[in-house]
Parts: C-alpha cells; structure tokens; sequence
C-alpha cells in the first residue's frame, strides 16, 4: 500500500474512534453503513472487472471468456 492509502487508513480509523467514543454513532451503526459501502464498492468492481467477483477469500473468476477480455491488453 502507499502511504497516502496508509495516512487515509489512520484518519477514517481516528475520526470512526471518535465518533463513537463521543456517541455520535454507535459500532452497529457504523458496521451498518460500512457494509452498504462495501457492497456499492463491489457492484462498482463487478461492472469494472467483467468475468470477475469478490468473496471471503478474494477475488474469483466467474466467467473465464470475460476475464480474459477484461484482462485483454492488462500489464501489471
């Protein structure tokens, strides 16, 4: 990760601490809307990565044909 990812990872950790230790939201509430974000950023995945899906263990492919035009022309 980079260390912008690793600074912003630190803020949205300092200010979810916050939030809840002043009562602002709860830990339910806050697992709440981190799950409906994390299920808006998987949709988004999907559509970007055709052939693709997220599970517990990571990322599988689905539809093999798809992935491969996905991945068409992709360097890491």
């Amino acid at each position: 990760s980079s260390r912008r990812d690793d600074m912003l990872r630190a803020e949205v950790s300092a200010l979810t601490a916050a939030l809840i230790q002043k009562g602002v939201l709860t830990t339910e509430e806050f697992r709440g809307h981190l799950l409906i974000e994390a299920e808006a950023l998987d949709s988004m995945y999907r559509r970007r990565f055709p052939g693709y899906e997220s599970t517990e263990q990571g990322m599988a492919i689905t539809d093999f044909s798809k992935a491969r035009e996905t991945m068409k022309g992709w360097k890491p």
